[in-house]
C-alpha cells in the first residue's frame, strides 16, 4: 500500500487531507464530514479498509467507492493503481463523538497494515433566543433580555454512527 490518509469533507463536498493526528470538525446544522482514502499500486485487488472511532468499528456507516486505473507499459505489463474512498457526512453529529480518535486502517494479505488517525471535534449549533417570560416589569433597556443557548442533542436515533457507551451524556 502506498498511502492512507484522513480527509475533512467541506459543505460543498470538497476534501482536504488532514495530517495524521490532526483535527476534523463536524458541526450541527452544516453538512460536514470525514473520509478515509487508501491508494495502492501494483495489484488490482483493493485493500480492506476499516474505520474505528475509539474501539468501535464504524466502517459499515461510511459510503465506499473504489477506482481502478491501469496503464499498460511498453513491456506489456499492466500497472494498476487502486483508490478506495470512504466517506461519512452529517448535519447532525452525535456530541459523544467530540474528542474521539478516528483511525483508518488499510490491510492486505502479506503486507503490513497502514493507518492514519484524526481527532473528531463536534461543534454544536449556537443561537440566541429571546427570553420573553421575564420581560415584564423591567426597565426598557432590560425589556428583551437574550439568553445564549448551545443546542447539541444528547441522543439522536438517526445518527449514522455513535459511540457505544453505558454512560448517558
Amino acid at each position: 500500500m502506498r498511502d492512507v490518509h484522513v480527509t475533512s469533507i467541506s459543505s460543498d463536498g470538497g476534501q482536504s487531507t488532514v495530517a495524521s493526528g490532526g483535527d476534523v470538525y463536524l458541526q450541527q446544522g452544516t453538512s460536514l464530514g470525514v473520509g478515509c482514502i487508501c491508494t495502492t499500486v501494483g495489484s488490482r485487488n483493493p485493500p480492506t479498509v476499516q474505520v474505528y472511532v475509539g474501539d468501535d468499528d464504524v466502517t459499515a456507516d461510511f459510503n465506499v467507492s473504489t477506482e481502478v486505473d491501469s496503464d499498460t507499459q511498453t513491456s506489456g505489463l499492466s500497472f494498476y493503481q487502486v483508490v478506495v474512498r470512504l466517506s461519512y457526512v452529517t448535519t447532525l453529529p452525535d456530541r459523544r463523538l467530540h474528542g474521539q480518535r478516528l483511525v483508518c486502517t488499510a490491510s492486505r494479505p502479506e503486507f503490513d497494515d497502514v493507518s492514519a488517525t484524526a481527532l473528531l471535534l463536534v461543534r454544536c449549533k449556537q443561537e440566541f433566543r429571546q427570553n420573553t417570560q421575564m420581560s415584564y416589569n423591567l426597565p426598557r433597556f432590560f425589556a428583551t433580555p437574550l439568553t445564549y443557548e448551545i443546542l447539541c442533542p444528547q441522543k439522536q436515533s438517526h445518527v449514522l454512527f455513535s459511540i457505544a457507551s453505558s454512560n448517558h451524556i
